[in-house]
């Protein structure tokens, strides 16, 4: 995973340019992730806790204060996710899920999508075993269209803990796909991805 590209530095970009920095950077370590054979395999609950981070230090009331900011983000509560994740944020050896979450956090409520992105992909370079990670991911993907590689973060992390509720509800609030903008032009026609695109960044399901 170290030999992956990093993310631009450049200032901020048109949103058409910064979707595709966004998610062209990112295309070929997301496909090594998820690809059939590579990354996490399906692991017990038992397994999975034993190798979830306990938060900073191993702490366990950092880890009760990072269980509460989740549950705030899996209620939509992203302002007081952020708020509880930021103070945990420059602690030494801070536990993947902050950094992740804090980040799709800043996306969803600031428009951070390139960071967003970055944050996920790094906490999952650093800990792919844990599957809330990949609902962060996978959040950050539908707020800029990528709805097909969410589903697909989705399916991994649900591969290591095929019971985890907040995955399993994220995979149901996407149901049926929408249809493409231009209907009379293909879904994978350049036009309807650019275009669903932006519908997904202004007009979120």
């Amino acid at each position: 995973m170290a030999s992956e590209p990093g993310w631009p530095l450049s200032p901020p970009l048109p949103l058409r340019c910064t979707v595709k920095n966004q998610t062209g950077a990112f295309d070929h370590m997301f496909h090594a992730m998820l690809e059939p054979g590579l990354g996490p395999t399906p692991a017990s609950p038992a397994a999975i806790g034993a190798q979830e981070p306990k938060g900073p230090g191993g702490s366990v009331e950092a880890e009760k204060r990072i269980r509460t900011a989740l549950e705030f983000f899996h209620g939509g509560e992203y302002v007081r996710c952020l708020t509880i994740l930021r103070d945990l944020e420059g602690s030494p050896g801070a536990d993947p899920r902050v950094r992740a979450f804090a980040g799709a956090c800043r996306a969803l409520v600031l428009g951070e999508h390139r960071q967003g992105l970055d944050a996920c992909v790094t906490a999952l370079k650093k800990a792919f075993y844990i599957p809330d990670l990949y609902c962060a991911l996978g959040v950050v993907l539908v707020r800029i269209g990528e709805r097909a590689k969410a589903h697909a973060a989705y399916q991994r992390g649900l591969r290591i803990d095929p019971r985890h509720p907040a995955l399993r509800a994220r995979l149901r609030e996407m149901g049926q796909r929408r249809p493409p903008v231009l209907r009379f032009l293909p879904r994978d026609h350049h036009a309807n991805r650019f275009l669903g695109r932006l519908r997904a960044r202004f007009f979120p399901a």
